[in-house]
């Protein structure tokens, strides 16, 4: 039977369409795949077969992971035998603090959430929650109750509201890592080019996945108001020999953070842009209106994320510290630059060391007050709050019933004083219907 059904005749036109379908097929199929390694899945479902098929002759391991282990967990489990959440000091004896708006994978109920930590009351007095399958990325609470985010593998800009609704309010562009507030109410959040800018590509920069990043203005309802591209901003301001002083690489630059300036200090204005450049451990101040670079330092800090503003004359940085020759991380730390001395302070290496805190990647640090500053070790799921004399107030481990860790996704601390309207209004919200 079976050599009957071999030696049947197929009509040539038959074998002509199967010929040009499969063509159309493989063009399609190898469209997906060079979108998804250039700016990400843009094409949902679609876009995770084809990223799944093209990875089945390579990597099989990879694979069957992902498949019976969860994509959030960490890659080591560094507090199995510690407490999920311990405070160090009396409930309601710290009016002084404010929030952490944490932002994490629940195991137990297997979705993303977001939580609203009252430092004070030593509880969560608000969530919200993601059905999604990816994480909620550096969310931002808005005055209205909802949370402006982004979705991981389509850079879809998102918001939930405060019954835990999602909206895509902008699909237009690619978005990734932090998202901050500018003094006029716009959203400032890092954009991947697609497909390249003409000044990457000028540059020769412009092989399949090579990651082209930029700067991105938005308002509160996604819509794109200001855009540039990282390398143009480079190449204006005749800086071309900082891209190019490390080896060739896909990912050059690695933009993570867009700190706006909201007031003028003596060494910059209102709206000038910090920008922290992971690849090439370089903090640098932007100014959008007159297209300058203002000032950049490179190091002491080694790929580096969360840049922040302390003061008039102080900016602090989380730095991830990978300079071990085995490409381990031994500790991270908490750096402060100096515009007034032109000096570098590390007031709580010893904390770092101490507490053996790590994240190779991601990784944040907030500055709280004088003494004490928010950390997070995003790659291990941890939180802490600490002080300069390495006492520990506040620790908290993103971990199920076995102890094992799952990563955490750029947490924040808020002051109490910016939400004092918007913890009424969560209270006494009703989502019941």
């Amino acid at each position: 039977m079976i050599e009957k059904f071999l030696s049947k005749k197929i009509e040539l036109w038959l074998v002509l369409i199967i010929l040009i379908l499969f063509f159309i097929g493989t063009v399609l199929f190898g469209g997906l795949v060079r979108s998804y390694l250039i700016a990400g899945n843009r094409f949902g479902v679609l876009g995770e077969i084809a990223i799944f098929m093209a990875e089945l002759p390579t990597k099989p391991a990879k694979i069957l992971n992902n498949i019976f282990v969860s994509k959030y967990l960490s890659d080591q489990h560094k507090f199995i035998d510690v407490e999920e959440e311990t405070f160090f000091y009396k409930k309601k004896s710290r009016s002084d603090l404010g929030y952490v708006l944490i932002s994490r994978h629940d195991d137990l109920t297997k979705t993303n959430v977001v939580e609203l930590l009252d430092l004070n009351l030593q509880n969560v007095i608000y969530k919200w929650q993601n059905n999604s399958h990816d994480t909620i990325d550096h969310p931002l609470l808005l005055d209205d109750g909802s949370l402006i985010t982004k979705d991981y593998s389509s850079g879809n800009l998102l918001k939930i509201d405060k019954c835990s609704k999602t909206k895509i309010i902008n699909d237009n562009n690619f978005l990734h890592h932090s998202t901050e507030l500018d003094a006029d109410g716009n959203l400032w959040i890092p954009i991947r080019y697609h497909p390249n800018s003409k000044t990457s590509q000028s540059l020769g920069l412009d092989n399949i996945g090579f990651k082209d990043d930029g700067i991105a203005m938005f308002n509160l309802n996604g819509e794109l108001l200001y855009k540039k591209n990282i390398f143009e901003i480079i190449v204006e301001n005749n800086l071309e020999d900082i891209i190019f002083s490390n080896p060739p690489s896909l990912d050059y630059i690695h933009l993570n953070d867009i700190q706006p300036v909201l007031e003028d200090g003596k060494f910059w204005k209102k709206n000038d842009l910090f920008l922290s450049i992971r690849n090439q451990s370089i903090i640098m101040l932007f100014r959008p209106s007159t297209n300058q670079i203002i000032w950049y330092k490179k190091g002491p800090w080694s790929r580096q994320h969360d840049v922040d503003i302390i003061d008039k004359t102080r900016i602090s940085v989380f730095d991830n510290n990978k300079s071990n020759k085995l490409g381990i991380t031994e500790f991270n730390d908490y750096i402060i630059y100096n515009f007034q001395t032109n000096k570098v302070e590390l007031p709580f290496s010893e904390t770092f060391k101490k507490y053996k805190i790590a994240t190779p990647t991601q990784g944040l640090s907030e500055t709280i007050n004088d003494k004490e500053i928010l950390i997070e070790e995003s790659d291990f799921g941890r939180l802490m709050i600490v002080d300069k004399n390495s006492k520990v107030l506040w620790q908290f481990h993103n971990k199920n019933e076995k102890g094992e860790s799952f990563i955490l996704s750029w947490s924040r601390y808020m002051e109490k004083k910016s939400l004092n309207n918007i913890t009424e209004l969560l209270r006494n919200s009703n989502c019941s219907g």
